[in-house]
């Protein structure tokens, strides 16, 4: 059995992969908008706002955190290094930090311009749905998973090899030169060059 949000998580990771036919996952094309970016970035943090509220409510049944600024003081409280915290695209080998940037009171980037533009203001914001936004929520979303079953567990989570990610891996820390991960753990922030 998939652990819990995995199989959806796999399914909006799978269509941002099909993305991949059209759109090279290239710095040089993070600009590149589409509709099938926006539904996938509205798709991933809708998702994203699901887990982090059962998560906060696990981890603070007393607060009443209902939006993304909401959940920030306790996400970052239990989890001191999540916005450190980092992703590979592994076929193309682009390294994000989609969590960098949250701090009180403001969301990261792709959330408040990408997603909330998107969201409410399509028609004035779609520039917003681009692959840089749609990379940076989907790998969010891998993140946020990781981190809720690692907190659940304290243990990385486990999948069946053939239920894992297609597109994104923790990153790993400068210098870990160690081989394939066989499990997902809660990856450690980058370490600065």
């Amino acid at each position: 059995m998939s652990p819990k949000f995995w199989e959806y998580y796999l399914s909006i990771e799978a269509d941002l992969a099909a993305c991949s036919r059209f759109v090279e996952f290239t710095e040089a094309n993070y600009a590149t908008y589409s509709t099938e970016f926006a539904r996938i970035i509205v798709a991933a943090a809708a998702e994203i706002d699901a887990i982090l509220s059962e998560l906060c409510g696990v981890l603070d049944p007393r607060a009443k955190a209902g939006t993304i600024n909401q959940y920030h003081p306790i996400i970052c409280t239990q989890f001191p290094v999540f916005t450190q915290c980092g992703v590979e695209v592994r076929r193309s080998h682009l390294f994000l930090e989609p969590w960098r940037g949250w701090e009180k009171g403001q969301s990261p980037n792709w959330w408040g311009q990408g997603y909330n533009k998107i969201k409410h203001d399509r028609t004035n914001h779609f520039q917003e749905a681009n692959l840089l936004n749609a990379l940076q929520a989907v790998g969010a979303l891998f993140l946020t998973i990781l981190h809720f079953h690692h907190h659940g567990t304290n243990r990385p989570m486990s999948v069946d090899m053939n239920r894992g990610a297609q597109l994104f891996t923790p990153a790993k820390a400068e210098g870990d030169k160690s081989g394939t991960y066989w499990f997902y753990g809660v990856p450690q922030p980058r370490i600065a060059d």
